[in-house]
């Protein structure tokens, strides 16, 4: 069994390596282009965007992580023919808003419409690898997305020496969505199929209803990489943007194991519910090793991160290096609290889990927009590491004591 998790994760790693890494040398080569002005118009559209395909997710890989289970017979495993179908009604429901996040930032429409159709592909291309990884596939997924971020990085090199516009480094996401896409479903076919009799669009309300839950809590985790940006667009210009979106991304590069955490622990963890003291060992090992890898990736952040900005960007972002002790207390918060929500998430406190990330959302929302008025870019760090602490506070007041959430 410990091989069996060891190999997982080592799979999960490279899988979310290949992608975060992909992302930073993206945006590097996005930075170095187009300077920090035209990258924080860039990075503002990216974000709105995404929070558009945060809900176009649905709540999916968190729900699929954990229910998903591979038959004991070794027949295929199924996939009911409504959850595919509100993928699409989404897909409809979403794309006027789309249309309309170019206005709001200023860029060319097309930028906006290439980001949109390359992010819903890649969120589709997750919607069925994480079935996949659901049942231990997360090497053969970690090469599917290898190969799908190397494929973007070939357009990032295009776009950089030969249409160095923001046009140029959208068409990376959709050539990633695309080649992502085009592999998860080969690899899905051989394992999954579709179920359910003939469609029903009323059906899609059903599977609405019952995945629900999911969406809001992914908006909670998910969604504060893309709100810092677009509350930090309302009250500071597009450079100030540039400026934090690169330090985000070197704050990314050095803090990458927590997503794998999840994806290996989260279905491990959940089958041990039943087993308090089996349960409990794990958990516990969970929380000292995603700490230690936030302490880690934290003192690293403060002592190399400058260093890693000049490098990886250009001496035009240097500004932004006074942000990585504001962001090193982030990394090692959030990684504490990681393991703290996976374990309460295999325990079934899904509803409690729930108000506490809307708590938290809530909180940002409130607190950021009130003290990135009062302090710039910092008092928008300040108010993510506020919200952060309020969200786990809440979660640990709501399960303490309390019975499983059903």
């Amino acid at each position: 069994m410990k091989r069996a998790v060891a190999r997982q994760m080592v799979g999960s790693v490279l899988g979310v390596v290949s992608s975060v890494l992909g992302s930073i040398l993206i945006f590097i080569a996005a930075g170095k282009t187009l300077g920090p002005e035209l990258l924080g118009t860039f990075a503002l559209t990216y974000a709105i965007i995404s929070l558009l395909g945060l809900i176009f997710d649905f709540g999916y890989p968190v729900s699929f992580l954990r229910n998903t289970r591979k038959p004991a017979d070794n027949s295929p495993g199924e996939l009911p023919k409504q959850a595919l179908g509100l993928k699409v009604a989404l897909f409809v429901v979403l794309t006027p808003f789309a249309v309309g996040v170019p206005f709001l930032t200023g860029t060319n429409l097309l930028v906006g419409m290439v980001l949109w159709v390359g992010l819903s592909l890649i969120s589709l291309g997750n919607f069925y690898s994480t079935m996949l990884r659901a049942i231990g596939l997360h090497s053969k997924d970690a090469v599917n997305l290898f190969i799908s971020n190397f494929a973007g990085l070939v357009i990032a090199g295009v776009a950089y020496f030969a249409w160095p516009e923001e046009l140029g480094f959208s068409f990376v996401f959709a050539t990633i969505g695309i080649v992502y896409c085009t592999l998860t479903m080969r690899l899905w076919t051989g394992h999954f199929r579709l179920s359910g009799g003939r469609f029903v669009w009323a059906d899609i309300l059903v599977e609405m209803r019952k995945n629900f839950v999911y969406m809001l809590d992914a908006m909670g985790r998910r969604s504060f990489g893309f709100f810092d940006v677009a509350i930090l667009g309302l009250f500071a210009p597009f450079e100030t943007v540039g400026l934090y979106q690169a330090a985000q991304k070197v704050t990314q590069g050095v803090s990458i194991f927590a997503q794998p955490f999840n994806n290996v622990l989260l279905p491990q963890l959940s089958q041990s519910a039943g087993d308090v003291a089996t349960f409990n060992r794990k958990a516990r090992t969970a929380f000292v090793a995603q700490l230690l890898f936030g302490l880690a990736a934290g003192a690293v952040l403060v002592v190399l991160g400058p260093s890693i900005l000049s490098w990886l960007f250009s001496e035009a972002f240097m500004p932004a290096a006074e942000l990585f002790s504001y962001f090193a207390a982030l990394i090692i918060l959030r990684y504490a609290t990681s393991a703290l929500t996976i374990s309460k998430t295999a325990q079934g406190f899904f509803r409690e889990r729930l108000y506490a990330n809307l708590f938290s959302v809530a909180a940002l929302l409130v607190i950021g927009p009130v003290l990135t008025y009062v302090a710039n870019v910092k008092g928008l760090l300040v108010g993510l590491i506020l919200s952060n602490v309020l969200g786990s506070v809440v979660l640990i007041l709501l399960t303490r004591q309390r019975p499983v959430s059903k």
